[in-house]
């Protein structure tokens, strides 16, 4: 089973790759003054994240710290609320994983 360093290669790759697809496609919609794309990629982003969240239930544990190490040293790329919702939900999936929450 992937350990912490695929989980922290996962968070990194997809942070850096996210932040270099966000700009681009920001400065390519700006551009050409098509805003309604914004709307759209947004929206993808949202369901990107809702997806990837839905998967970290089956992580491992380490898995799941590598992955917050990586999503800690990067996450300056990510918008807050990007952050605050990775890293939260991240948190509160690795607490339950380590049995804080036994009714949860």
């Amino acid at each position: 089973m992937p350990g912490l360093e695929h989980g922290f290669k996962r968070a990194v790759t997809g942070i850096v790759a996210g932040f270099a697809v966000s700009a681009i496609f920001k400065e390519i919609a700006t551009l050409y003054g098509y805003h309604p794309f914004l709307l759209i990629f947004f929206t993808l982003s949202i369901v990107a994240i809702i997806d990837l969240l839905s998967k970290m239930t089956y992580w491992s544990l380490y898995y799941l710290i590598g992955w917050l190490l990586g999503l800690i040293l990067l996450g300056f790329l990510l918008s807050w609320w990007e952050f605050a919702i990775y890293f939260f939900i991240g948190l509160f999936i690795l607490f339950k994983k380590l049995g804080m929450f036994q009714q949860l």
